[in-house]
């Protein structure tokens, strides 16, 4: 599972911090990771994640399970948006463990932190609860007038 995070050093390594989050609960549909804030549109699981305020909930769904012996794993965590459900996207779970192979640098436990990667291709979120570090990696969803004027040129050449 290592050979997944260690690719991800190189985009860790220029950080631009943008936003920040507050707060670990409980409720009834998931645990809530963190409230957070991200700054631009997004992609999370291939869908559309508008730039704004969301609370970030882990899910009991793990979309690369922990194998036997193994220490870290890819689950499932929800965006949500005033109540509703916004999005989904797979999270790397690191343990305290093994997070020094990641990064010399994390957050706090309890802490979380919104940063936008080396070359503005990625927005990370990144908690630490309970000194398991959850990291979540969302593409920068293209400008739709950008893509419109693409397919205009495409079209009509």
């Amino acid at each position: 599972m290592l050979r997944h995070v260690l690719p991800t050093i190189a985009l860790i390594a220029g950080l631009s911090s943008v936003g920040a989050a507050q707060g670990q609960t409980s409720d009834g549909n998931g645990t809530v990771l963190a409230r957070v804030t991200i700054p631009q549109d997004v992609l999370a699981n291939g869908q559309p994640l508008s730039a704004g305020k969301y609370e970030v909930r882990l899910t009991d769904e793990w979309a690369e399970p922990l194998r036997e012996g193994a220490a870290q794993g890819t689950q499932w965590v929800e965006f949500y948006a005033n109540g509703r459900l916004s999005g989904r996207e797979a999270a790397l779970v690191i343990p305290a463990s093994e997070i020094g192979a990641v990064s010399a640098w994390r957050p706090a436990p309890g802490a979380t932190r919104v940063d936008v990667l080396k070359d503005g291709d990625f927005v990370r979120v990144w908690t630490n609860r309970g000194g398991t570090n959850y990291l979540i990696y969302l593409p920068v969803a293209a400008p739709a007038a950008s893509s419109a004027l693409e397919d205009r040129r495409e079209r009509h050449p």
